[in-house]
């Protein structure tokens, strides 16, 4: 018996911590482990870091360059050794080490324009970002909003189950005592299986809408999701606080593809700027300090003596000799260490480059580079058109939204009175089942109009405010 009830008492104890340990998900929590772990996120996070990495480079590019070299390497044959400019037959080692430096002093500007383009293309791609995390958010408040619909709907369907079992129930004793023929008690089975098939249809929704909610989280599928409901009863036309107007106004100074685009025109126009520095002459300065070892270099090895040597004859026959310095210890090659002293060799060099003529390509690169600064301006200009047009959209969308909730709220009214009315007299059997049923079926339809239009209403009343800046939220307040 103890086991039995430790096994019960654990039981419990894991069921409780399931109940009162699961946090429910607002808006802002799915709105925040989406930015966290979509991919679309992620992939806007790595863009933003491709696009950092090339801003810093094109500022790098401005440096001077700063190079080492370094060989080793034999050579076999006749050749001429470029430390000695002696004939080599042999086997030959040779080493070069060196540095070598190069800078542009000028090229048009070109450098410090690709830099300026490069860090407009940066804060273009930040906008981006911001733009991909705006419309992941959208969705997943979209998404949210669905899921509200389904639980209301849920809801709806399980009061019209319980009426029709309560109803079911009523008409089975008045069949029992023999007031009403059967065939009422086998239609009011007829509309509860009806009732609670529209039930599990509304269920089904209820599920499709989480999973895409989780889809849009990466969230497993068999996760728990519970979202927070929103508790608001009415509301007021006064929930739109702004115009249109006053809304684009505000939209078009923080909206980040309005930014995105004004970036992206002003990279456009640097790269304009570095087609036409490509005209330009340019005036670069390289500087080079190295040295080598040659295994042809040879050094004499002892004491000299000069012996004669026969270079030719005279006229009249006599021999000519020509002092010949020999030593008498032979020779050897030159250390590495007293060769790389004496090899030492050092250049600076200044370059003039003019183009005069390359097929036009300078040309045609700045004329592209021009008509893709246009198009970046009709970007603008059409991004701003967009927003306009969204916000103008939107806010009809918001005003007909609260129309349609004003008629919903009176047709639910008159839709209540006329239920009671019906349901009173099919109590009094002097309605049929029919009646009744069209009644319950308007009642509930009516019902779920109004909760359709009032959450249709608030989500677009909070787009509006998404669109001020604010962040996406369904609080009460």
């Amino acid at each position: 018996m103890q086991a039995k009830h430790l096994l019960v008492f654990v039981v419990l104890l894991f069921q409780s911590q399931m109940f009162f340990g699961q946090e429910k998900w607002s808006l802002q929590k799915c709105i925040s482990y989406a930015k966290e772990n979509s991919i679309e996120a992620k992939q806007a996070y790595i863009n933003v870091e491709q696009s950092k990495l090339a801003n810093t480079q094109s500022k790098l590019n401005m440096l001077p360059s700063l190079n080492f070299q370094g060989s080793h390497g034999y050579n076999w044959g006749q050749a001429i050794d470029p430390f000695t400019n002696q004939f080599a037959t042999k086997q030959v080692r040779t080493n070069s080490l060196g540095i070598s430096s190069s800078i542009t002093l000028f090229n048009g500007f070109q450098n410090v324009n690709s830099a300026k383009s490069a860090k407009y293309s940066y804060l273009a791609s930040v906008e981006d970002s911001k733009r991909s995390i705006n419309n992941l958010s959208l969705n997943v408040a979209n998404t949210y909003l669905q899921v509200l619909f389904g639980k209301e709907f849920v809801t709806i369907a399980k009061n019209q189950v319980e009426m029709s079992q309560i109803q079911r129930d009523r008409i089975a004793k008045q069949v029992e005592v023999g007031q009403l023929a059967k065939s009422n008690l086998l239609d009011a089975e007829s509309q509860l299986a009806r009732d609670e098939s529209a039930l599990v249809s509304r269920e089904n929704d209820l599920s499709l809408a989480l999973l895409n909610l989780k889809q849009l989280m990466q969230l497993d599928a068999s996760e728990n999701v519970d979202i927070v409901e929103l508790d608001l009863n009415t509301v007021k036309v006064n929930m739109l606080q702004d115009k249109a107007s006053t809304i684009y106004e505000i939209a078009s100074e923080t909206m980040p593809e309005i930014k995105s685009a004004e970036y992206r025109l002003e990279s456009a126009k640097m790269s304009r700027n570095v087609a036409n520095g490509s005209r330009s002459p340019r005036l670069t300065l390289t500087g080079s300090y190295g040295t080598g070892y040659s295994g042809n270099n040879r050094q004499p090895i002892g004491d000299p003596t000069i012996v004669p040597q026969e270079f030719g004859y005279t006229a009249s026959g006599e021999t000519v000799f020509v002092p010949n310095v020999e030593y008498n210890e032979g020779f050897q090659t030159k250390s590495f260490e007293n060769q790389v002293k004496d090899n030492l060799n050092q250049s600076l060099t200044l370059s003039l480059t003019i183009p005069l003529f390359n097929g036009y390509s300078s040309t045609t690169n700045y004329k592209r580079e021009k008509l893709n600064y246009e198009l970046s301006q009709l970007s603008l200009k059409q991004e701003k058109n967009t927003l306009r047009q969204t916000i103008q959209t939107s806010y009809n969308d918001a005003l007909a939204a609260y129309r349609q909730y004003l008629a919903s709220e009176k047709a639910l009214n008159a839709q209540q009175e006329s239920f009671t009315y019906t349901q009173l007299r099919y109590e009094q059997n002097i309605s049929n089942q029919v009646e009744f049923s069209n009644a319950k079926l308007l009642l509930a339809n009516s019902a779920a109009e109004l909760s359709r239009s009032k959450y249709d209403f608030i989500f677009k009343v909070k787009v509006l405010e998404f669109y001020k800046g604010n962040e996406l939220s369904l609080s009460n307040e």
